[in-house]
């Protein structure tokens, strides 16, 4: 119920930027409440860009793209990227 009150203040008293980068928001959430979020962000899909920084499964399944970091040597990381709607053509 907090969340949804802080979502409508927020959608009223702002008008939300074409950008938001999102770190690790939901990390503390309960299985309802991060629902309610992965709802709202939904909510945002077609007016904003969303960047989140995340280790949730159930966020990272609602992205289009997801970006990785690996650390292949002392002082090396590579970024990995993967469109997921190729993903699932590569997995059918």
């Amino acid at each position: 119920a907090i969340f949804e009150v802080c979502a409508n203040e927020v959608e009223t008293a702002l008008e939300l930027p074409a950008l938001e980068v999102l770190a690790e928001v939901e990390a503390a959430l309960d299985d309802t409440n991060l629902r309610r979020l992965v709802a709202y962000i939904e909510q945002l899909r077609d007016s904003t860009q969303l960047i989140m920084i995340t280790h949730q499964r159930r966020t990272m399944e609602m992205a289009d793209v997801l970006f990785g970091l690996s650390m292949q040597g002392d002082g090396v990381t590579t970024v990995l990227s993967q469109t997921l709607s190729q993903a699932l053509r590569y997995a059918e």
